[in-house]
């Protein structure tokens, strides 16, 4: 075994050192590293108190409180769905969506049958998808409030005169599957219907 070599000036002392503590550095970094966080974590505890104390602590409800968030919640969830109607409509009352439709189709069907049909159909999904939500809602508010509450009644309501349109449009759709020159001809002498009886919608 050699012997230890010596450093016989400051130097030579100093840069002795700073290759040994390199080199230890190099071998225990991490461990180093996660000391060294500890530690500053530890010296400075008003991050952690201003952290902690500023953090939103969540909001308690008693039962009744609970209960009438939902109502509001589910409620304004239902008042939502005229407007999303009405987008579909097109701001158009029921009648004049319906012209609307039987037009367009007179159009396209010279063109293009499949799409004609198509066109009609994709009424008929949109409005389903919104029922369909409106179901939801519906539910939820049988479970919160029962069937006598007005909430209740309103969603039922809207319910229902989706329903009216949709099955306006199902006559539409089967009429130009059966004999779509038919439903021009009777489109044309207003004996639709729709245009014989009217539509009576009243939430949107």
């Amino acid at each position: 075994m050699g012997r230890p070599r010596l450093y016989n000036t400051a130097e030579e002392i100093a840069e002795a050192n700073r290759i040994k503590s390199t080199k230890y550095y190099a071998k225990n970094r991490k461990r180093i590293l996660r000391k060294r966080a500890r530690a500053k974590e530890a010296s400075n505890p008003q991050n952690t108190m201003h952290e902690v104390s500023t953090t939103p602590k969540p909001l308690q409800r008693t039962a009744e409180e609970e209960h009438q968030w939902q109502l509001k919640y589910w409620s304004k969830q239902v008042e939502g769905v005229p407007k999303r109607i009405m987008v579909i409509l097109g701001d158009k009352t029921t009648e004049d969506f319906l012209t609307g439709v039987c037009e367009e189709f007179k159009t396209t069907r010279k063109a293009d049958l499949v799409k004609a049909k198509d066109d009609i159909n994709q009424h008929i999904v949109d409005l389903n998808k919104v029922y369909d939500k409106l179901t939801k809602y519906h539910g939820a508010l049988l479970n919160l409030v029962g069937s006598w509450a007005d909430e209740f009644k309103r969603a039922s309501a809207i319910m229902s005169d989706i329903r009216i349109v949709v099955n306006e449009l199902n006559e539409l759709l089967c009429a130009a599957m059966v004999d779509p020159d038919e439903l021009i001809v009777d489109f044309d002498s207003h004996a639709l219907p729709f245009q014989a009886k009217g539509v009576s919608v009243s939430t949107f």
